[in-house]
């Protein structure tokens, strides 16, 4: 939805921690990968699972001193998007984005918004392919 927004090195990280995010359960579904195909189409990269990045502790920091707090906000809501596609928001991706939060000085009380926001956006596209369908 905003990933647009993301530089071209901004856009690779951001897999990168989707990447983690997906696979952190130990459970990457079918609903994260096509996920994850969406975000790169989004972005225009070529999804290619085994050449986005395993997840490194170093890109935090490197991420939050090369961004604003907005580009931060999109990652965050992007990736509880991502956690929230497979109807399983696991402990381990919410204690991560909560790990996330802190680090890029975002309240964590975001990613309970950003949750609330993305069930009212499945609910009112829910209504509307029912109203056409």
């Amino acid at each position: 939805m905003f990933l647009q927004q993301l530089n071209e090195t901004q856009k690779r990280q951001f897999l990168t921690f989707a990447m983690h995010i997906a696979s952190i359960d130990n459970d990457f579904s079918s609903d994260e990968e096509a996920m994850l195909v969406l975000y790169c189409n989004e972005m225009n990269i070529p999804y290619n699972r085994q050449q986005i990045a395993e997840f490194n502790q170093i890109k935090i920091q490197e991420f939050k001193s090369n961004s604003s707090i907005k580009e931060r906000k999109i990652f965050i809501l992007e990736l509880v998007g991502l956690a929230m596609c497979d109807n399983n928001f696991d402990t381990k991706e919410r204690e991560f984005l909560e790990t996330l939060a802190v680090a890029f000085d975002v309240p964590i009380s975001f990613i309970s918004e950003c949750e609330d926001c993305i069930n009212k956006y499945l609910e009112i596209q829910s209504k509307m392919i029912s109203l056409v369908l």
